[in-house]
Formats: structure tokens, sequence, C-alpha cells
């Protein structure tokens, strides 16, 4: 069994990378809105190019799509979003585990207070 200090010892490491998984967390949902927010403005653009050169207006989104700077846009956008999902992921993992630690704590202090 690991002791009250190893315990404590263990939850304070638990916070920090929290900590830092926040800061991430944060930094990943501004770069999230940067790469949804590019690719929406290029697919607009592309789209009216394409308007503009007589593509017809039920197509013209597919069309956009398959140009390369915004199929790249997409992929930017997605990678993006997979980041932001998993450094929440992450946050609620380390929460859960934070949890834990501290359910250990408060046994490990009732059994040597009891």
């Amino acid at each position: 069994m690991i002791s009250g200090q190893e315990l404590f010892a263990e939850r304070d490491r638990i916070k920090k990378s929290l900590e830092r998984s926040l800061t991430r967390s944060y930094d990943n949902g501004v770069d999230r809105a940067e790469k949804i927010r590019t690719y929406r403005i290029l697919l607009r653009q592309t789209m009216l190019q394409l308007e503009a050169d007589g593509v017809k207006a039920t197509i013209l989104k597919d069309i956009a799509k398959g140009e390369e700077a915004v199929a790249d846009a997409e992929y930017e956008m997605m990678v993006a979003e997979a980041l932001y999902k998993a450094s929440n992921d992450n946050i609620m993992a380390q929460k859960k585990l934070l949890e834990s630690i501290e359910a250990d704590i408060k046994r490990e202090w009732g059994n040597q207070h009891g």
C-alpha cells in the first residue's frame, strides 16, 4: 500500500499536470477556432470563385471541397478538433485519477486518525 506521503506527492503531481493540461486545452481550443475560421473563409472564397467561373450552384460546395487548398484547410481543422477533444479527454481522466487519489488519502487519514 502507498504511504500517505506518497499519496500527497502523487496528488500534487496530478494537480500540476492538470493545470498544464488545462492550459494546453485552451491553446488547442484557440487553434481549433482559428482553423475552423480559416477553412470556412477559404471555402466561401472558393465557392464564390467557382460560381463566378460558371459552376452550377448545386455542385459548388462539393467541387470547392475538392480544391487542394480547401481540402488542406479542412484536414487542418479536423486535426485541430481531434487534438482539442483528446486534450479534454485527458483532463477528464486526470480529474478521475485525482478524485481516486483524494479518496485514498481520506481512507489513509481515516485509518491513522480513526
